[in-house]
């Protein structure tokens, strides 16, 4: 087996124990701001969805807090009370509370317009 040390480019009085905590420390720090930029940045780039229009699967990676199931329910609610005239009309499906809604009005399209209602 290779001696560790062999693979040192820098002589020992360089690498020292408190020099290694610091480069560890500093290579996490920015793998962690890397990652929350990715993550960040994939959920600020999510297109507006139509409510009226959309399938469960888009509903559900477009819009934060909507899972499978509440797209789902979204879907069916369409189907059985036709389309969405409001952001509002929302709230009258189970497992749409007003904290969801508010969350995702910038992102939710009726008939291919912003809600009214989105936050300036």
């Amino acid at each position: 087996m290779a001696n560790p040390s062999a693979f040192n480019i820098y002589p020992p009085s360089v690498v020292t124990p408190h020099s290694k905590r610091l480069i560890s420390r500093c290579f996490t720090r920015v793998a962690a701001i890397v990652l929350l930029t990715v993550s960040l940045t994939s959920q600020s780039l999510a297109a507006p969805v139509d409510v009226n229009t959309a399938d469960a699967q888009s509903l559900s990676d477009a819009l934060s807090g909507i899972g499978p199931a509440i797209a789902q329910a979204i879907v069916e609610y369409r189907k059985e009370n036709g389309p969405f005239s409001s952001v509002e009309d929302l709230l009258n499906v189970k497992g749409v509370g007003p904290k969801t809604l508010e969350r995702n009005k910038a992102d939710i399209l009726i008939g291919g317009k912003v809600s009214k209602s989105a936050p300036e």
